[in-house]
């Protein structure tokens, strides 16, 4: 999140929130898009696989003129063809497109508005927390879910320093 929310400083714009939102809404559907590819490449690639061993070795069996140690070694070794493939695309999936995903939603979640509850879940009495919730209704604007965790954590950073 490019947007740090911090009490001691101005709160953002409106405007810049929705920026930052819409991006990362944007950027979660371009992952979106490559969780697709990347799902049909492989199913693709596993079938192809399958079907290669498949429509290779029927007609193989059958012809006993045919090197059956190719044979053998064809169908015994395409499982072990797949697991390797598996494990390493999981990998590369969840490098490339789960983890930047849980971060965008995070992102999303918090630039999304308070709801009621969690507004009054906010503690009160502050100076610094009062004086950032005046800041922020003067831009007629409702706190986000980042800026109440940016104050729960400045309040936790208050009770460990007293």
């Amino acid at each position: 999140m490019a947007i740090e929310f911090d009490l001691t400083v101005a709160p953002p714009a409106l405007a810049d929130i929705t920026i930052e939102r819409q991006q990362a809404e944007a950027e979660r559907a371009v992952l979106k898009q490559k969780n697709k590819r990347f799902l049909l490449c492989f199913v693709l690639i596993v079938a192809s696989l399958v079907s290669t061993a498949l429509m290779g070795i029927l007609p193989a069996i059958d012809k006993p003129e045919s090197s059956q140690d190719l044979v053998f070694v064809v169908t015994y070794f395409t499982p072990y063809l797949i697991l390797p493939l598996f494990v390493f695309g999981n990998h590369l999936h969840i490098k490339k497109i789960e983890k930047p995903r849980k971060k965008l939603d995070a992102v999303i979640a918090g630039l999304t508005e308070a709801t009621p509850e969690e507004l009054a879940d906010v503690a009160d009495g502050h100076r610094e927390i009062d004086r950032y919730r005046q800041q922020v209704a003067a831009q007629k604007r409702v706190l986000v879910k980042a800026e109440i965790d940016a104050i729960q954590r400045w309040i936790g950073k208050q009770t460990r320093a007293a």
